[in-house]
């Protein structure tokens, strides 16, 4: 790695670890160590590099539509965009009480009267009462609620985004899932055919006479039955695997899971190798790390106004009424009665109950920096893990291409000298059970390939390039 993107490393992922220390009440040591750099270096490539993000790294005209279908559709996403929409609520009832509270009262009665006459009459009674009441933020102990409640505000929508981002590398990943589903049904039916072919011809020979029952033609007889038996139950289990993989998609998408989607007849291929040196800044836009960092900001402000709880609160009230037999006289100012009354509150006791409060806030907050710090973590190891699989999976498929050629091969001539009696029944079943399982895990290495490749782009938080500023 270049000495410039070691440096530019060490100091996004310090950043990452200890940025909880201009957020909180007091300096954090970072919890991990921070390498010099990814132990596990990226292939160097030196073709186009594309900003068009991390869907256009995968040649495939399907999945784009279905990655924006399920986010217009999938319910857990709506759930997340309403948990949103309730913390930003919750913002503003947060912060409604730096502000004055005004209540206005009417009411009316109607009473039977008895005058000095000893004549009884019907008369209206109209109240109305305006109250006010301020509380002066004179330390910022509310303010530090309000920001407190926009910081959790802000997490809940990196939650939101974190949602979104999972739910399109889940919906690509659920896809590749459905078509090597539907890549191992068309083999295990293809093997069938092959097998049923060869038992057809044992079954003829044996049919001839050409040797007794219970001699060698009886026991390849009944082998090939068998082979015959097991792939059709593998046929039965990749149907099972299909339609289930198909529902799970279907369900991603906000559809009713009939098992109804079309499945296209190959896997994509990926369009790019991952290019050399990627920075370590592209953690720092994860959405879940910077939920964390900013629920640690939130646990900071709430340990400042904890505190100042200790300090004399400043309270305004006021209270204004008239009274009336006529409604239209309540408006008259000349019958307004009004008065305004200020005081100070200064705890002296509470049963421990303010310092228990800081004490709490202060535990909470050391439990989101070690939840943070462990994110962090998880994050690296999510980046090593997945880089390092790259290499790990490209050296499997190639030796699995030639495993599925080789295997291919000598089925065929397994056959062949089968039919001019050079080998026996068990080497052709054998060589047919080499070449069905050389090509199943040659479409499932390629899935696998895919699966790896969207689990970096979410470990990384996104595409190559997108470095945020």
């Amino acid at each position: 790695m270049e000495p410039w993107r070691q440096h530019r490393f060490a100091l996004a992922a310090t950043s990452v670890l200890i940025l909880s220390g201009c957020v909180t009440t007091r300096p954090v040591e970072a919890p991990i160590g921070v390498p010099p750099g990814w132990s596990t270096s990226s292939p160097v490539y030196s073709g186009p590099v594309s900003s068009d993000g991390w869907l256009k790294d995968i040649s495939s005209k399907e999945l784009p539509p279905l990655v924006h279908e399920a986010q217009e559709h999938n319910f857990d996403l709506k759930a997340a965009a309403a948990r949103m929409r309730a913390a930003r609520s919750r913002q503003v009832i947060e912060g409604a009480d730096r502000f004055p509270q005004v209540q206005g009262i009417q009411d009316s009665s109607r009473n039977l009267r008895v005058d000095q006459d000893d004549l009884r009459q019907r008369a209206n009674d109209f109240d109305l009462a305006l109250n006010l009441s301020w509380e002066i933020d004179l330390w910022g102990r509310l303010r530090d609620f309000a920001d407190a409640a926009g910081e959790e505000a802000n997490a809940t929508e990196s939650d939101f985004r974190a949602a979104r981002l999972s739910l399109a590398g889940n919906t690509a990943k659920a896809w590749f899932n459905a078509i090597e589903t539907e890549l191992q049904v068309r083999l295990a039916n293809e093997t069938l055919t092959s097998f049923k072919s060869n038992l057809d011809i044992i079954q003829r020979a044996f049919n001839a006479g050409v040797d007794e029952p219970g001699g060698d033609n009886a026991l390849d007889l009944r082998l090939a039955r068998a082979n015959v038996a097991g792939a059709e139950n593998q046929v039965a289990l990749s149907g099972r695997n299909r339609d289930a993989s198909a529902r799970a998609l279907e369900t991603l998408l906000g559809r009713y899971p009939s098992n109804a989607i079309d499945i296209t007849s190959d896997l994509p291929p990926i369009r790019r190798r991952v290019p050399t040196g990627l920075p370590s800044e592209l953690l720092l836009r994860r959405p879940d790390l910077i939920a964390a960092e900013r629920r640690l900001a939130a646990a900071g402000l709430r340990i400042s106004a904890a505190r100042k709880a200790f300090l004399p609160a400043f309270r305004l009230t006021a209270r204004g009424g008239t009274n009336s037999s006529d409604f239209s006289e309540l408006l008259d100012p000349d019958r307004l009665v009004a008065n305004l009354v200020g005081g100070i509150t200064q705890p002296i006791t509470e049963g421990g109950r303010l310092r228990g409060t800081v004490e709490l806030t202060q535990a909470e907050r050391d439990e989101l920096l070690q939840l943070y710090a462990q994110a962090a973590l998880e994050a690296f190891r999510e980046v090593e893990t997945t880089l390092a699989a790259e290499r790990y999976l490209a050296s499997q498929e190639t030796a699995l291409i030639t495993a599925s050629s080789e295997s291919e091969a000598a089925e065929r001539l397994a056959v062949d000298q089968y039919g001019r009696g050079l080998v026996d029944i068990i080497t052709v079943l054998d060589s047919q059970r080499r070449a069905f399982n050389s090509k199943s895990a040659l479409i499932a290495i390629r899935n696998e390939r895919l699966q790896n490749r969207v689990d970096l782009y979410l470990a990384l938080g996104g595409d190559f390039e997108s470095v945020p500023q």
